[in-house]
């Protein structure tokens, strides 16, 4: 995830995290800010990072472009 708008490969960022490992994703939410996705329908369960699964790395991706 480019960690700027219209960032280089080199201004990147890669992270991967298995959806269906609540405690990493619990850690993830907490660590970034996003507590919030903790209660989101689309990412409260395993199952349902799985089907949101491009969604999750949206929603993820806004604090590591804020960070530069």
């Amino acid at each position: 995830m480019p960690t700027r708008p219209g960032g280089k490969p080199a201004d990147c960022v890669y992270l991967f995290l298995a959806p269906d490992n609540p405690e990493a994703f619990k850690a993830l939410a907490k660590i970034i800010g996003r507590a919030d996705l903790l209660t989101d329908a689309r990412f409260n369960t395993p199952q349902a990072r799985i089907r949101h699964y491009d969604g999750m790395g949206e929603a993820t991706a806004s604090p590591f472009a804020q960070a530069r």
